[in-house]
């Protein structure tokens, strides 16, 4: 027991079409088969319970995973101290990337569920109009994309915890503070439009606890670029364009919160290695004193 309490393991919180799979790659590379890949392709809804992901990282080996699937985030399991990370990415861009990614892949999307929030003959219909299609579904029963995706994925499940269902009329007052909350734990929370200043501070924070991260970069991917569209309808004044903005407006306070809170950490950092320096250069510059 006191070799896993010693040993923390990296908690890679992936939220879909954030750069997440770039990220996982360079946790392969590194980790190798220590890194655990819990991904589950039968649902888009699945989530692990507790006592399911205990029995999975339990093994002494296991040293970091990636998920889709983790939407709580206990600070220890089975023994261990988990030091979670993810990434967001500005709300608008990750919309239109999830429409891109379903309607190229669509074909071979076999999930009841996850079609049943995607429009049919999605791939014949443009961006414009999927975008109205699903954010026309969106009503009391949650819906992938449809409003506030990434302030429900962090506060949806502690929320459930304390008995507030998506649908009860508390939790929209609740999730985007449940949300700040939850990530205010996490050893980082990087922007994918800032990858590498993201990596700079997580491989920071990770060695004050215990965690060895590479000295490489994080090659950011874009597997859904080819299927984009002139995007000028996203505007308060167009028809879709307004209830897009309208359908992001808490996801965006929560990615300008996590960027703020990087810019901190960053600048934290920056002193950090000044003082440093500066320490350095002043024993240095003074040894030629010492040694008269």
């Amino acid at each position: 027991m006191d070799y896993l309490v010693r040993t923390p393991i990296l908690g890679h919180v992936h939220v879909p079409k954030t750069a997440g799979s770039s990220f996982r790659k360079v946790l392969d590379g590194h980790f190798r088969d220590t890194h655990l890949h819990l991904y589950f392709d039968h649902s888009t809804t699945f989530v692990y319970e507790n006592s399911e992901l205990a029995e999975l990282i339990r093994p002494p080996r296991v040293r970091a995973f990636s998920s889709h699937f983790v939407r709580r985030f206990p600070a220890a399991i089975a023994g261990r101290r988990v030091h979670y990370c993810t990434f967001l990415r500005h709300p608008v861009e990750q919309f239109i990337s999830y429409i891109t990614y379903t309607r190229k892949h669509y074909a071979a999307i076999q999930e009841p569920v996850l079609l049943s929030h995607l429009p049919p003959q999605m791939p014949r219909l443009g961006i414009r109009e999927c975008a109205r299609w699903i954010l026309n579904q969106q009503g009391r029963e949650f819906r992938n994309f449809g409003e506030n995706y990434v302030t429900n994925f962090f506060g949806r499940y502690p929320l459930l915890d304390k008995g507030l269902e998506y649908s009860h009329p508390l939790y929209q007052r609740k999730r985007l503070r449940m949300a700040r909350s939850v990530l205010s734990g996490f050893l980082t929370v990087g922007i994918s439009e800032r990858m590498d200043e993201s990596w700079r501070v997580l491989r920071n924070r990770a060695a004050r606890v215990g965690i060895e991260l590479p000295d490489s970069r994080i090659p950011v991917e874009n597997v859904s670029g080819d299927g984009r569209e002139a995007m000028d309808w996203i505007h308060a004044d167009d028809e879709v364009g307004s209830k897009l903005l309208l359908s992001i407006a808490e996801d965006l306070k929560l990615y300008r919160w996590a960027s703020a809170r990087l810019t901190r950490l960053e600048q934290e950092q920056s002193g950090q290695r000044s003082v440093f320096t500066s320490w350095f250069g002043k024993i240095f510059s003074a040894r030629p004193q010492l040694l008269r």
